[in-house]
């Protein structure tokens, strides 16, 4: 691309992302199709078997992974907005994603964000506070991981 009489060398790449580990059985069929993943890690769905096997998956089809953390919300899916104090909420989001990197480390696997899961994810977008208590808490557990947002893609490093 030529600007003013320079030419400039632009690469673009598009990082096609879908929301696995999620209970459906689909995952392995989806997984040539994407460049990244974000897999449930146990707040609106899965558990340590369900990481493992997603992250397991990806590995195999050189897919990169991501941490899905949600409200500690099994029976509504992660889709409702559950008041909790900030405290609890931010220990329900360091075990979800220590217990996400702990797996990717046991498997040979780099964590490449984080990407919060139905309700968080909205509420995040638009309540300061939220949204604050959920980057302090990925630069507590995983400081130099990349946080997707519906906003700004945050770059914690």
């Amino acid at each position: 691309m030529f600007f003013n009489g320079i030419y400039f060398k632009m690469n673009y790449t598009i990082d096609i992302n879908a929301d696995l580990g999620e209970g459906y059985p689909y995952d392995e069929q989806i997984m040539p199709l994407i460049s990244s993943c974000s897999i449930a890690c146990g707040g609106h769905y899965g558990d340590k078997n369900s990481m493992r096997k997603t992250i397991q998956l990806a590995k195999k089809y050189n897919v990169k992974v991501g941490a899905h953390p949600s409200f500690p919300d099994k029976e509504n899916f992660g889709r409702k907005v559950i008041e909790m104090e900030e405290a609890a909420l931010q220990k329900s989001l360091i075990n979800q994603i220590q217990n996400f990197i702990r797996i990717c480390n046991e498997e040979h696997v780099n964590i490449n964000h984080i990407k919060l899961h139905g309700a968080l994810y909205n509420l995040a977008a638009v309540d300061e506070k939220i949204s604050d208590l959920v980057i302090q808490t990925v630069l507590i557990v995983s400081p130099k991981t990349t946080l997707y947002h519906s906003r700004k893609v945050y770059f914690l490093c």
